[in-house]
């Protein structure tokens, strides 16, 4: 369930906060957050046998020890020496939080009692809430990169070993919309000059890579009846748009940004097939066409996606 909730955190929050776990190798997790975590039960119990009157639930309990406990009963003095506390800030989960929806019990994934550092770098909902990948590494690296979770550039492979990607499935799916709800939901927000990422199977690489970027043309829509596009079969009741892929025209050595062209044949995809990243951008923004865009502006204009948001592209495959 933890490794779950770390790896789908990203997408879970929509604020594009990446959560990161690191354990403390000697001592397996254990610190001197744990003696310090008895405090609050103390004072509570304290409070019971002197009769005081305390709200129910997590907020009474809060705003009780937010009034009564201001400060440890003995700072810095004995205990852990430059461990113990000198000052406490409180807060609190409503338990509404702990539901099998927000947190979701989880299918182990072999050698998961190993690792020392993970987190979750996902950007795809669907793929974040429903199968959980988790990047992780049996012990954690100091090294710049891996601090800054570049790992793609770990410079210390060679003690620490490569980062792992292990799919820390939900037990069920309860509480997740259906896959056609999750499908319509952003198929809905497909439209004109919108920048998408499909993934590819490892047989179908290019010199693009493992994911492929496309720009739309304009709404997705149900196909009426079968069609062939391309040499692709496409079903009646599909939801698909129109638009154009983006050709790799060259990596820039220095820094790795990688430098893309939008090519002119208009082609047709499939909604499903893409992976369900919103708000994708080049450093120059978002690509605008108008109607006066002719084959001249597919054929000068280039579009640069960080070598970073890329490696967060491939993460989230």
């Amino acid at each position: 369930t933890h490794y779950h909730q770390t790896a789908a955190w990203r997408a879970q929050s929509h604020w594009d906060i990446i959560r990161a776990a690191i354990k403390l190798v000697t001592m397996h997790g254990k610190s001197v957050c744990d003696g310090a975590s008895n405090a609050p039960k103390n004072a509570l119990v304290e409070a019971g046998a002197q009769g005081l009157l305390v709200e129910p639930g997590a907020r009474g309990a809060l705003l009780y020890l937010a009034e009564a406990k201001q400060t440890p009963s003995k700072a810095k003095i004995d205990g852990g020496g430059y461990w113990q506390a000198d000052g406490i800030l409180y807060g609190y989960y409503d338990p509404s939080l702990f539901t099998a929806s927000a947190v979701p019990d989880a299918v182990p994934f072999v050698g998961s009692s190993k690792v020392h550092m993970s987190c979750g770098l996902c950007m795809d909902d669907e793929q974040a809430m429903r199968n959980g990948p988790l990047t992780h590494l049996d012990v954690f690296c100091p090294c710049a990169p891996c601090c800054r979770l570049d790992f793609a550039l770990c410079e210390m492979t060679a003690v620490f070993g490569t980062v792992q990607v292990s799919n820390v499935k939900r037990a069920s799916s309860t509480g997740l919309p259906s896959q056609t709800e999750s499908l319509q939901e952003f198929a809905a927000w497909l439209d004109k000059d919108k920048l998408v990422a499909f993934r590819v199977e490892s047989d179908e690489h290019t010199i693009e890579g493992s994911v492929w970027l496309a720009l739309l043309d304009g709404k997705a829509f149900a196909l009426e009846q079968d069609e062939l596009h391309a040499g692709q079969h496409f079903e009646k009741g599909w939801s698909v748009v129109r638009g154009h892929w983006f050709s790799l025209a060259r990596t820039e050595r220095a820094g790795g940004t990688r430098v893309y062209k939008a090519l002119e044949e208009q082609t047709l995809f499939n909604v499903q097939s893409m992976m369900k990243i919103k708000d994708l951008k080049f450093l120059q923004g978002v690509p605008k066409r108008t109607r006066l865009s002719t084959a001249a502006w597919y054929k000068n204009n280039e579009f640069s996606l960080h070598r970073e948001t890329y490696q967060l592209l491939v993460d989230s495959l």
